[in-house]
């Protein structure tokens, strides 16, 4: 007896504490379009009604739609229209509580245009939700615009099959969904009224509300979106092609433009990016916290996207490859690329992005993107919570031999690189402990350089190329210490020539130049003013 009163309690708890909207129900509904006026014989399509033609009014859900249900108990629920990107379709969100939402097509339109056709004036439709009916009022009013003419401040030109995505016709043929800016700051709209008069429009830019807006010189204003101006475009049924002709459309006040779009072959077949020294940053110290799009907190992380010295290298469609160097323009500050025949291309021309709010870096290697003339690449950005050290050799361009990086505590090298020649110097010592560390560049006849007393903490990144001192942010390799005394003079010279290899072929220490013989070249080298009278250097960090 007592489990089955322990049962019919709980049960009781339960229905107590269920909302007390489990139990309400609707007794009525309105609804509030923020359209409430149609353009005579514009805003819809014509028809056939057995008899006659006639114009039937398009009805539909905008954003900002209000629709309310009416409770029992004198209650009241308010929905709002809003457009869900994730789903990419118009609902009704609960004003009081976002979880609760509606499709727009529960909310359904009735009318009998067909029987009784709308003229000028007042007229009405019907809402219906649930078997609940609320008649809207609307008005069809005269079209004050007689034309429009769209004019693009630049040419809307595409790359064949870039920007944008393959998708599939009705006829489940594939075509490339190109994604493109159709309006553009500067551009203008010339708007032609029924009475005879004309005002131009122009197109501007408002960061806050991240939209455009047309405004006029005495200030009249265009909003662009559904209700006024919008841009639309018909890819599915007409794709852009290179040897079609091609349009996007501008409507405003029932009247259409065609914007002409020209498509253009891609001459770019891939891109790569290399940083002219590597992206580090110290965990959940080097960025900033930032807030996703649900609202949550999360660590963002900064580091430079682009540092003077990077290379971009591009191939094209004949497979010719050209590498671009990022230089600063300190008179506009700003970076571009420029190639080795003076072939300039701006930094804008650039996409590069990556995706930490919805994929938050996490410590060890992730990614930024690139992107240019349609192709991209992926860049390494290294994320660490233990102690590193990164630098930069400059590598001599006509020494062609390995060289070698060491990393050294105490007596003890902790680990070493190779850099070889075709690479770009940079080094990366990660994974370390607290300590006091010493940096040894060597190799078949290089000078030796040390660097000492770099100190690190546990969770230290030092960037040495962010030293101020030339000779540490970017090592300065001098060679041609062929007899190992650290020193480079005219006893280099002779153990060249004494060395009874000269003028053989040779692919050892002495052949400097990596050039199969020891001959005039090697010594050649050596005397070179950079390398001759060169001797070992100790720097300090400290």
């Amino acid at each position: 007896m007592k489990k089955y009163l322990a049962l019919l309690l709980t049960f009781v708890l339960l229905v107590c504490t269920l909302p007390v909207s489990f139990s309400a129900s609707v007794i009525g509904i309105s609804y509030t379009p923020v359209k409430t006026q149609f353009l005579f014989e514009t805003d819809g399509e014509w028809r056939t009604d057995g008899g006659s033609d006639y114009f039937h009014y398009k009805l539909e859900h905008f954003v900002g739609d209000k629709f309310v249900m009416y409770l029992d108990g004198n209650r009241e629920d308010h929905f709002t229209c809003v457009y869900n990107e994730e789903e990419n379709q118009l609902q009704f969100v609960n004003d009081d509580d976002p979880w609760d939402t509606l499709s727009a097509n529960e909310v359904s339109f009735y009318d009998e245009q067909e029987q009784e056709h709308w003229d000028k004036g007042e007229n009405s439709y019907t809402v219906d939700w649930g078997g609940k009916r609320y008649t809207v009022s609307v008005t069809v009013v005269d079209n004050p615009v007689e034309s429009i003419y769209y004019e693009t401040v630049n040419p809307v030109v595409l790359l064949q099959d870039c920007e944008g995505e393959w998708k599939y016709d009705n006829d489940w043929m594939p075509y490339f969904c190109y994604k493109y800016d159709m309006v553009q700051a500067g551009d203008t709209l010339f708007v032609s009224y029924t009475d005879g008069a004309q005002t131009m429009f122009t197109a501007h830019y408002d960061g806050a509300a991240d939209t455009f807006y047309f405004e006029s010189e005495t200030g009249e204003r265009i909003e662009y979106g559904k209700l006024a101006l919008y841009c639309y475009d018909n890819q599915q049924n007409e794709s852009f092609n290179i040897d079609t002709d091609n349009y996007y459309y501008v409507s405003y006040s029932g009247r259409t433009y065609a914007v002409p779009v020209s498509v253009i072959p891609n001459e770019v077949e891939s891109i790569s990016y290399e940083p002219a020294q590597p992206r580090i940053c110290a965990f959940e110290k080097d960025g900033h916290t930032a807030t996703d799009k649900n609202g949550r907190d999360y660590f963002c992380y900064d580091y430079e996207q682009i540092s003077e010295g990077d290379v971009l290298r591009v191939t094209n469609i004949f497979d010719e490859t050209i590498s671009y160097t990022a230089k600063w323009d300190a008179d506009v500050l700003c970076f571009y690329f420029e190639s080795e025949n003076g072939e300039i291309i701006d930094a804008n021309q650039l996409k590069i992005y990556d995706n930490q709010s919805e994929e938050q870096f996490s410590v060890g290697t992730n990614h930024y993107n690139v992107k240019y003339s349609g192709r991209e690449c992926e860049v390494e950005v290294l994320v660490t919570d233990k102690a590193l050290i990164s630098g930069k050799v400059a590598l001599p361009e006509d020494y062609k031999k390995d060289l070698e990086v060491h990393l050294i505590k105490g007596e003890t090298t902790v680990q070493s690189i190779t850099i070889q020649p075709e690479d770009n110097g940079c080094f990366v010592f990660n994974n370390l402990e607290q300590g006091e560390y010493s940096i040894v560049v060597c190799g078949d006849a290089i000078v030796p350089f040390t660097l000492s007393q770099i100190s690190v903490n546990e969770t230290e990144v030092l960037n040495l190329h962010k030293s101020e001192n030339d000779e540490i942010n970017t090592i300065q390799i001098a060679f041609g210490d062929v007899n190992g005394d650290s020193l480079v003079d005219l006893a280099d010279i002779s153990y060249v020539l004494q060395s009874g290899v000269y003028g053989s072929a040779q692919s050892g220490a002495l052949d400097l130049d990596n050039n199969g013989t020891v001959d005039v070249g090697d010594i050649a080298l050596i005397l070179q003013s950079r390398n001759y009278g060169t001797h070992a250097k100790t720097l300090n960090l400290a």
